[in-house]
């Protein structure tokens, strides 16, 4: 007597979505881009701009009002709900989502988790743009980290953030819109 295996309804489904994930490739998952609709510019009214040991977060002191007089402290602001590592490039996306039992539906960024080296500067309107070729007319923030690509090895980058992130009286919020 020959005993083939059997498979519940729900464990055959999983595993079909799993196959059908891992069939496809890491850029074949799809994202939202982000859609700043023109907001952004939070270095222009906020300082102290940084990274946070986690290599996940940053702070920074931004001005409450117009007049630049009040200001607010934002300690924690997370990057990684917005920022994913796709094939060796950091994009921002409308939103990330954890890792789940059915993963082929989420997009999970945590670019902290998979790049290294990251750091965050600041560049004032007096400072060379990175590629050294031009002036800044405004403040900018840049995230740089070291991301792997699908060979596995590791890709240096640059993310503007000031198009992403603006300053709603003091808060650091996300531009990303459906």
């Amino acid at each position: 007597m020959k005993l083939e295996p059997k498979l519940e309804p729900v464990a055959l489904l999983v595993l079909l979505v799993t196959l059908a994930w891992q069939a496809s490739a890491p850029s074949a998952l799809t994202y939202i881009p982000c859609d700043t609709q023109g907001r952004g510019l939070f270095a222009d009214t906020c300082y102290g701009i940084r990274l946070l040991p986690d290599g996940r977060s940053m702070s920074a002191t931004c001005a409450t009002d117009g007049s630049m007089s009040r200001f607010r402290a934002n300690n924690g602001f997370n990057l990684d709900r917005h920022i994913g590592n796709f094939d060796g490039r950091l994009l921002v996306v409308l939103d990330c989502a954890p890792n789940t039992a059915l993963p082929i539906y989420d997009v999970a960024c945590d670019f902290s988790r998979h790049c290294r080296n990251a750091r965050l500067d600041v560049l004032h309107p007096s400072e060379l743009a990175p590629n050294g070729t031009e002036m800044r007319s405004r403040a900018t923030a840049y995230l740089y980290a070291d991301c792997p690509g699908p060979d596995g090895r590791f890709m240096a980058n640059q993310l503007n953030l000031n198009p992403y992130i603006t300053n709603k009286r003091g808060t650091l919020k996300w531009t990303c819109r459906q």
